[in-house]
């Protein structure tokens, strides 16, 4: 059993493993720390081993389910997505996986530096001029880059989870930056296929 999804920093998700212990994918500094252990007193998180089961001698990632169609190490934390549209079916029996299509992320920014979208991010100038989350401050939550995740992460590539189309591409417009106007919303509208928007009300 696993509690999937805690949120230690921006920078680390774990899921607890049977063990007790998070297990935190690309973040070595998670097995170093009280903060990871689920008594964060008695320190039963102490090896690298209490993180991983060790199956001839390789790491075996103990958050993915035995069912799951991509092998990403929080899978079952986006399983609500994959649920609600049905669409591990769309990939089994059509095929269908996002390649050749393009997608406006309409939001907050991203940050195309992540890994999850290594090779995915449109050609900057088929962006808006902002693009990118303007500070931390500003981007207190991430919003912009966590859908950009949720729509076409990178899948099999042992970090975080899949996207719902992770052969797509995207570019961005951050509609927070500079009062950028509504009609951005159409703007280089021939250079993408689909336009996500759920960028609320500032």
């Amino acid at each position: 059993m696993f509690v999937i999804g805690q949120k230690f920093d921006t920078d680390c998700y774990g899921c607890l493993n049977a063990k007790g212990c998070y297990y935190c994918p690309g973040d070595g500094t998670c097995e170093n720390s009280d903060e990871y252990s689920s008594s964060n007193k008695d320190r039963q998180c102490t090896t690298p081993n209490d993180y991983y089961s060790l199956s001839n001698g390789n790491i075996q990632d103990e958050c993915i389910s035995n069912t799951a169609y991509y092998k990403d190490p929080l899978w079952d934390a986006n399983l609500w997505v994959y649920e609600s549209i049905n669409v591990e079916d769309v990939w089994s029996m059509y095929g269908y996986e996002g390649e050749g299509i393009v997608i406006r992320i309409n939001d907050d920014g991203v940050d195309v530096t992540n890994k999850e979208f290594d090779g995915r991010f449109d050609i900057i100038e088929n962006s808006c001029i902002e693009y990118l989350p303007l500070s931390n401050i500003q981007d207190d939550d991430g919003h912009g880059t966590a859908v950009a995740g949720i729509i076409l992460a990178n899948s099999n590539n042992n970090l975080c989870s899949a996207g719902i189309a992770s052969k797509s591409k995207f570019s961005s417009c951050n509609f927070f930056a500079n009062n950028v106007p509504y009609s951005s919303l159409a703007y280089k509208i021939n250079t993408f296929d689909i336009s996500q928007n759920s960028i609320g009300m500032p």
